[in-house]
Order: structure tokens, then C-alpha cells, then sequence
């Protein structure tokens, strides 16, 4: 019965400090992603934060949440990471990871000004049915009656 108790134990503990051992291989990172209007940060919603490998493959990754706020899980078993910051509208932001616990990002916008805008008019030719030629994808024919009666055996 006491050899029973030990190996029970042993068992129990070998299970815990497998568990310790995983936890402590993979590596948690947080951070807030804001962008500055009015000289106020203010969050950004539906962040993509991505993770990718020397390849620039997708190695894991996530989305910000109503606050900015994100929690990111770094695989252990992968080299040479960046993770990357994408939101439409915003210019994309790299980091390489070198082992931070904690990165807020500030983005920035990326919308453009036109200087000049120019307008072409171009006049549609389009036949009795209103059909234009770059729209026709069939051949037409028109037949009269009579052509059909005296080449038919109509009765």
C-alpha cells in the first residue's frame, strides 16, 4: 500500500513539472496599439497583430480588442521572429522580436492627398435595343416574313 502512495505521488508531481516546464517555453507578449487624433492617443479597434517567421510566413497572431489592448503567444520552437502591425488605412509597423514582454505601438496615418482630379466623358454608341458594341456578345440578324414563306414549305 505504501509502494502504491509513492508511485502515486511521484506521478502527480512528474505531471506538474511537465506542466511548469511547457508553461514557462512559451512566451507571452502585450501591448496597446493607439493612433493620435487631436494630439490625443486614442485605441484602435481590430488591430491585426501578425507573427511572422525569416520566411515571412504567418506564425501566429491575433487582433486588438475595443481598448487596443492584445495579448500575443511566441511559439518557442521559432527564430529570427517580427511581428507586424496592419490596419486599413494605417502605414504598417515591424518590430523584431528580441525577447519584449510589453509593446504599445502608436500608428500612423497613411492616407494620401490628390493634387489634381480629372474627369473623361466618352459618348456610348449603342444600337435601337440599347445595347452598346463592348456589350453585344451575340450576333443579330433581322429576318422578315416573307424570306421565311417563300424558302420554307410553310402551309
Amino acid at each position: 500500500m505504501n509502494k502504491r502512495l509513492l508511485k502515486y505521488i511521484l506521478t502527480v508531481l512528474l505531471i506538474f513539472g511537465a506542466e511548469v516546464t511547457f508553461a514557462q517555453q512559451t512566451q507571452v507578449v502585450t501591448g496597446r496599439v493607439t493612433e493620435i487624433i487631436n494630439n490625443r492617443r486614442e485605441p484602435l479597434i481590430g488591430v491585426n497583430v501578425n507573427l511572422v517567421n525569416s520566411q515571412n510566413r504567418s506564425v501566429g497572431g491575433t487582433v486588438t480588442d475595443i481598448d487596443g489592448q492584445y495579448i500575443l503567444r511566441i511559439p518557442s520552437n521559432e527564430k529570427d521572429i517580427t511581428i507586424v502591425y496592419t490596419f486599413i488605412g494605417m502605414k504598417p509597423v515591424r518590430i523584431a522580436f528580441t525577447g519584449q514582454d510589453a509593446l504599445d505601438i502608436t500608428m500612423e496615418d497613411a492616407s494620401k492627398t490628390l493634387d489634381e482630379i480629372v474627369v473623361v466623358g466618352q459618348r456610348l454608341e449603342r444600337n435601337n435595343m440599347g445595347i452598346g458594341r463592348e456589350e453585344m456578345v451575340s450576333s443579330t440578324q433581322k429576318i422578315q416574313m416573307d424570306d421565311i414563306v417563300s424558302n420554307s414549305p410553310v402551309v
